[in-house]
């Protein structure tokens, strides 16, 4: 065969390669983002429900109201968990996004502060409190703060709405309701 067109065949074959490549490359890209459109889309419904259900009652005063801040918390809760009744773990952080979820904190386990995030919840994990359930409320003293470093990476969320870590779960917490949105188990296991 012509050395001429053995280069070309070549050459035409590592383009198909590389376009391949790149076309895989892209698409994993671009599930990543259609995860997160559609874990955002989630989270902005529950946000406007919770505006819609929380504009009625009264604002949230100084601390000497703590009587009238508990019932409103209280009936804000309640009136989430009736306009959600069937509400579930994987409704805002779908298996989908929960990929992109724990591929953050793959990579975030693999900085340098890894190490220490590590062993920071391995010691949270070692004095486990009870497993958080969508819909209800929780003890915020039992859910801790995550540290800034992981939720630099991690997603933006509505106002209402923090992560917090409870055992080795991920849980999207109501701060105003107080109640568990959603979790994701197992997110902060960095032996993955």
């Amino acid at each position: 065969m012509n050395p001429r067109v053995v280069h070309h065949v070549r050459l035409a074959a590592a383009c198909a390669v590389l376009l391949t490549w790149a076309h895989a490359a892209a698409g994993q890209g671009g599930g990543n983002e259609a995860a997160l459109a559609v874990f955002h889309e989630h989270l902005n419904l529950y946000a406007a429900l919770h505006r819609k259900l929380e504009g009625p009652l009264p604002p949230r005063e100084t601390p000497h109201q703590r009587f009238s801040d508990v019932v409103a918390r209280r009936y804000l809760a309640s009136a989430i968990r009736g306009a959600r009744p069937s509400a579930r773990q994987g409704d805002i952080i779908d298996p989908a996004a929960a990929r992109v979820f724990r591929a953050i904190m793959a990579e975030t386990c693999a900085t340098p502060d890894g190490a220490l995030i590590a062993r920071e919840f391995q010691g949270r994990a070692a004095r486990p409190v009870p497993d958080p359930v969508v819909n209800e409320p929780y003890p915020i003293e039992a859910a801790s703060v995550i540290p800034e470093s992981v939720l630099q990476r991690l997603p933006a969320l509505a106002e209402d709405v923090e992560y917090r870590a409870v055992n080795d779960d991920l849980v999207l917490w109501d701060i105003h309701a107080q109640i568990v949105v959603d979790v994701l188990p197992d997110a902060f296991s960095c032996q993955r």
